[in-house]
């Protein structure tokens, strides 16, 4: 009979490859444990990618539609806050211009007509807002202001009424100047008239907000404060009569020009709440793609877990023979 025998070389190799091997499998396992995925994803899907790629790709473009939208809605929310500026020192300055008119204290005029000109400045700065350096209100000429400051507004307006006497003609001037054509499109407005390019938020959804410091409300508004704020350019000076009712005008016009701004207001409100329903579509294709994911490279955790222990035991019983194998002696064999 023909023994065949293992020499203690080819036991040691032996040992050896199922040690590397059994450490191997624990590292692997506790990989996935950890990680929640398949480590060898090309043995899961016997090579075929074409599934998980599919998802991958999916799941970069949605990711790029979130970012888009994130950044629209703050966008947006930047000029709904510069709307509501607009709205809350419009409301106050037409209260306090209102109540002036042509029997009005000259020290009354001028103390409105620093209010209007610090809240003339207040929304001059709201309506100049930017995010990362891009201007809100300046259509697609993102990179400067979209209005000149205030203090140049005005010194244009002090010239085009220089040869004014009566509120009737300061008013007419400055109609003129915001009108079509005039100073405000030469010198006030800094943007462009194309707004700014359209952005795609969700499949099949794309945004353009298309309000810019040049819209005709916004023009009104800024007249109206513009026309109140020339009170502290001592427009129509030693007319007291005319000066009081330069600030009553003022203040009925923005009066009136205040359901043209809420009209706005609610265009921007629109445009969130169609950007509010794609990020929700958003978020609802992510979770699916995400689950269609899971259950291609996710593990099964007790499955893995029971694996890993039982490798762990393997592990220690192959020590033990190790260790039992290095103390064999010929003595011990032969007794």
């Amino acid at each position: 009979m023909t023994v065949i025998s293992t020499g203690d070389l080819a036991r040691f190799f032996q040992l050896s490859n199922d040690n590397s091997r059994l450490r191997a499998d624990i590292q692997r396992l506790t990989g996935e444990l950890a990680s929640g995925e398949r480590a060898d994803l090309r043995s899961a899907l016997s090579g075929d990618f074409g599934a998980l790629g599919s998802i991958e790709r999916s799941l970069t473009t949605v990711d790029a539609y979130t970012l888009a939208a994130d950044e629209t809605a703050v966008f947006l929310s930047a000029s709904q806050t510069a709307l509501e500026t607009a709205r809350t020192n419009m409301t106050a300055l037409s209260a306090a211009l209102v109540v002036t008119d042509d029997t009005a204290q000259p020290a009354q005029i001028e103390a409105v007509g620093r209010d209007a000109r610090a809240r003339f400045d207040a929304v001059v700065s709201a309506l100049n807002v930017t995010l990362a350096d891009r201007a809100v209100f300046a259509g697609a000429a993102t990179g400067g202001p979209a209005l000149a400051s205030a203090d140049e507004m005005l010194d244009a307006l002090v010239l085009a009424t220089a040869a004014t006497t009566t509120a009737e003609d300061v008013e007419l001037a400055v109609d003129t100047w915001f009108g079509p054509g005039g100073g405000f499109d030469t010198l006030g407005y800094l943007g462009s008239a194309q707004p700014i390019s359209a952005v795609t938020v969700a499949e099949r959804e794309t945004l353009q907000p298309t309000l810019t410091a040049a819209d005709p409300d916004l023009r009104e508004v800024l007249s109206g404060f513009a026309l109140a704020a020339l009170l502290d350019r001592d427009v129509l000076s030693g007319q007291t009569a005319e000066r009081g009712q330069l600030a009553r005008t003022a203040g009925e016009r923005l009066i009136e020009a205040e359901p043209g701004l809420v009209a706005r207001q609610g265009e921007v409100g629109t445009l969130e709440n169609r950007l509010d329903a794609a990020r929700s579509r958003n978020l609802a294709e992510r979770s699916a793609l995400l689950i269609a994911r899971a259950d291609i490279v996710a593990i099964d955790p007790f499955e893995t877990a029971s694996e890993l222990r039982a490798t762990e035991i393997q592990l220690e019983t192959l020590y033990t023979v190790t260790v039992r194998l290095s103390q064999l002696s010929l003595t011990d064999f032969l007794r």
